[in-house]
């Protein structure tokens, strides 16, 4: 769903950062 996208979208940026 769009939420699971969102959390996955926030966990790989703070990979990232």
């Amino acid at each position: 769903g769009v939420i699971d996208a969102a959390k996955k979208v926030v966990n790989v940026l703070k990979n990232l950062f």
